[in-house]
């Protein structure tokens, strides 16, 4: 494994705003991506025309499928490839400059591995950092817990794959457009050997026009409906999946979340319905009462998520 090959894959959705940067960023990484392959997930023509214009200038690949997500956009990108190692980088994310290269390290030094995983930060749109993982010092079923119950971020951008170890779990599940991502990394943990950098070498940018973080969608039944397919899938994988209970957690994060959203409505629904849930746990009640004292003082639990806070405070100076 002495020349191993490195490819970057790029979902692209009307990300204009952020390939310039991207693609500069790879062409500054200490050891350059051999190939980059972007694949436009249905962008508008503006956008498709810059991204035409900015892949030309670096050397990049497009490719172009009708709109089904990222995840099918990925496995694309990846079929394209013609390398041992595929990264994966989202447009509007950043890699530190060695990123690639102490990745690529970890390969050449241990021949089996399939997943090299670095840590990574989560970037308000401020700039200030709202939060940076810790995954190196988790037990495996520890890790594989906190990815059921959605409390691991920040990742995708981070990974490092041995091409044939992803072809192997079959990709992203293209059912899949919410956590595709948490469901690829559980399965990786389970059948691969996996290596986790301790050094924090990708960031995710949170910004008024990502999807990033709980709370960025309203619609509480449509998030219902997104967490329980992929517990639905997560389950082929771990057996007596307790998914009532992880339900229950989900309806409480989601509490928190839409609290510091801005969405006191949402959170009191989200926190009732934990509650009706698991009855033998009344304290999810609370939530809804700091729904309602949110209304009273703005402002009041946005410790709780930093980045969320960030992001309700531009949209009202807005």
């Amino acid at each position: 494994m002495a020349e191993l090959k490195v490819a970057v894959v790029i979902p692209f959705f009307n990300g204009a705003a952020f390939i310039s940067e991207a693609l500069a960023m790879l062409a500054a990484q200490t050891r350059r991506p051999d190939q980059i392959i972007i694949v436009d997930d249905g962008s508008s023509a503006d956008d498709a025309k810059v991204l035409a214009e900015c892949a030309a200038a670096y050397g990049a690949t497009v490719l172009a499928q009708a709109n089904q997500g990222p995840g099918v956009a990925r496995n694309l990108g990846v079929a394209a490839a013609d390398a041992q190692l595929i990264a994966f980088l989202d447009v509007d994310d950043v890699w530190d400059d060695d990123k690639l290269e102490k990745q690529v390290a970890c390969f050449l030094a241990d021949q089996g591995l399939d997943l090299v995983l670095c840590e990574s930060r989560t970037a308000r749109p401020d700039g200030g950092i709202d939060h940076v993982s810790t995954l190196a010092k988790l037990e495996r079923d520890r890790f594989v817990d906190l990815i059921l119950k959605g409390r691991i971020h920040s990742f995708t951008s981070s990974m490092l794959f041995k091409r044939s170890f992803f072809q192997r779990l079959g990709g992203f599940e293209p059912e899949l457009r919410f956590r595709e991502d948490h469901l690829l990394l559980m399965r990786s943990l389970l059948e691969g050997r996996v290596h986790i950098l301790a050094a924090p070498l990708s960031t995710r940018r949170l910004h008024p026009n990502s999807m990033s973080g709980a709370g960025a969608n309203p619609d509480l039944t449509l998030r219902l409906q997104r967490a329980e397919l992929f517990w639905t899938y997560a389950g082929r994988f771990v057996p007596r999946l307790p998914k009532r209970s992880l339900l229950a957690f989900e309806m409480q994060r989601l509490a928190k979340n839409y609290i510091v959203a801005g969405r006191p409505t949402a959170a009191i629904a989200a926190a009732v319905h934990a509650f009706l849930l698991e009855p033998t746990r009344p304290k999810r009640l609370a939530y809804a009462g700091a729904a309602v004292w949110s209304c009273v003082q703005p402002g009041r639990f946005d410790h709780w998520h930093s980045g969320l806070a960030s992001m309700r405070k531009l949209r009202t100076r807005r």
